[in-house]
């Protein structure tokens, strides 16, 4: 087998283009400290995996005692990144591989042609010896089967860093973010929002979602293990979510949202619908409705017009829509 080179300069290219960087970047990786050569693992189908592209001070993988980040190189897959923070993408996709500080790596890679690596899998595991800082075991890919960081022959090759390790370093509980409170129409789609929920130390696994309603008229929520599930309130009222989620290891603190579903055509939300309802609908009308929860769009046909100024006044809860 022979090992796969780099070229440079396209590479370096690629790199700088996903990063959106234009000047000069700088990098920490910490891979074959001996410069021996100790850099590459080995994918069965996919061939060398190169820890250390482009050399010292390229934008190869750099290990800590709590994570691992950076990126690592195929020939035949491209980029591998060991963490979203290496794209700043952490509030989009939160993922990278962990370190617990004693060597044993969890979590998951992510290569935009091959998908998911995960290097905790069941009945193996990538590890770093503390002492002598050398990779072992093996990461698995559903598309590129397993991936060796060591092997004493025939072919030899091995991984190493400069990095040395210590007692494990404890999981960082995850923080749960329901959202903030908001008011909706009622016979609307709603979303709820969990992607503002974080993990500190970004591991040992991807986060995980679970909601569940704890007060309010009886809903179906569509998606309650996904960040963003949805539900349609039919009946007014104070329907309350709690969101809890899970890095693999531990589970967060309940957060909750609480959303306020008025009676239909009470715009100011003061418990009837008057005038004083009818007047905003006025001042806002022949525009788009603001999204699909906007209290002023009675029809939901995404516009507020004179349609639903007539459809308010049927819904007047006063004699005249009088406000008192």
């Amino acid at each position: 087998m022979e090992r796969n080179q780099v070229h440079t300069l396209p590479f370096a290219l690629a790199i700088a283009c996903m990063l959106g960087l234009t000047h000069e970047v700088v990098y920490a990786e910490n891979i074959d400290p001996t410069n021996n050569g100790s850099q590459y693992a080995y994918g069965e189908n996919v061939g060398w995996i190169n820890l250390e592209p482009l050399g010292n001070g390229g934008p190869g993988v750099e290990v800590s005692s709590s994570e691992l980040t950076g990126w690592m190189w195929g020939e035949n897959i491209g980029w591998i990144s060991l963490s979203c923070l290496n794209t700043n993408s952490c509030g989009t996709v939160h993922y990278g591989v962990t370190n617990d500080g004693a060597g044993n790596l969890s979590g998951f890679a992510w290569s935009e042609n091959v998908g998911w690596i995960n290097f905790a899998p069941t009945g193996s595991g990538v590890i770093i010896d503390p002492t002598t800082g050398i990779f072992g075991g093996r990461a698995w890919g559903e598309n590129i089967g397993w991936m060796s960081f060591h092997s004493p022959g025939p072919v030899a090759f091995s991984v190493a860093t400069s990095w040395r390790g210590g007692m494990p370093t404890p999981n960082v509980t995850p923080i749960a973010n329901a959202g903030s409170d908001r008011t909706v129409r009622v016979g609307s789609l709603v979303t709820l929002d969990g992607r503002g929920s974080s993990d500190p130390d970004n591991g040992p696994g991807l986060l995980s979602f679970a909601w569940s309603q704890t007060t309010g008229p009886a809903v179906v929520l569509t998606g309650a293990t996904t960040a963003m599930p949805t539900f349609t309130p039919t009946l007014m009222g104070t329907y309350t979510f709690h969101l809890v989620v899970n890095d693999s290891q531990d589970s967060s603190v309940p957060d909750g949202v609480t959303l306020t579903v008025p009676q239909l055509g009470d715009i100011d939300v003061d418990g009837d619908v008057d005038s004083n309802d009818l007047n905003l609908i006025v001042a806002a009308r022949n525009t788009p409705a603001n999204g699909p929860n906007d209290l002023r769009d009675l029809n939901r046909d995404g516009k507020i017009d004179a349609l639903d100024a007539r459809k308010l006044a049927l819904l007047c809860t006063r004699p005249r829509c009088a406000t008192q």
